[in-house]
């Protein structure tokens, strides 16, 4: 809630503000905490939905998909996806018990902003996880299918190693970057700063 909403709030109310009492502008403000509560579990709530979507989109490619180096790197992403959903669902339950229990306003938005800090955290940590992980994976799968297609012999994109390595690099570095500033983006979208 903004400060100008509580200003209008206090002024619609009956009597002056100086003459409500802090429990009284408590059970005011009450909803509003619980609302911002009820925002992050319902975007927990779409993130999950979408999780569970795209594990089962990836365990039917790693299934019935043909390429090999494909179906073994969609089903390692989808057991990471699940330990991500694991933790998805532990800070839907922490949120579920702050709208369900009633706190003084305060204690409602401190653990509020407690929970959407650990959510933020975990977040990140798990994106920043995944990337060198999935990008190195995707890297040896590529190799060792382009060894099996050639006979044996290495397959290079470039005339030398050092060029074909440094090309990797600055890749990874770049996608990583740009993964990194869109977590960040789409984070703050979603839940503010």
């Amino acid at each position: 809630m903004e400060l100008d909403e509580l200003k209008v709030m206090l002024r619609s109310a009956a009597g002056s503000p100086q003459q409500k009492t802090a429990n009284e502008i408590a059970a005011m403000l009450g909803g509003k905490a619980r609302s911002v509560a009820n925002k992050i579990k319902r975007s927990l709530v779409f993130e999950i939905i979408f999780c569970i979507i795209f594990i089962i989109l990836f365990i039917w490619y790693a299934v019935t998909g043909g390429y090999w180096p494909l179906r073994i790197y969609l089903s390692v992403f989808a057991v990471m996806s699940l330990l991500f959903l694991f933790v998805l669902f532990f800070l839907r339950k922490k949120t579920k018990a702050i709208t369900s229990t009633v706190y003084p306003l305060k204690k409602t938005l401190e653990n509020t902003v407690a929970i959407l800090k650990e959510y933020v955290k975990r977040y990140m940590q798990i994106t920043m996880l995944m990337i060198p992980v999935c990008m190195i994976f995707s890297v040896v799968l590529v190799k060792i299918d382009a060894q099996r297609s050639t006979g044996g012999e290495e397959l290079h994109f470039f005339h030398s190693v050092w060029k074909e390595y440094l090309f990797i690099g600055v890749y990874y570095l770049t996608f990583a970057a740009g993964m990194y500033f869109f977590a960040k983006w789409y984070l703050r979208k979603f839940y503010g700063n």
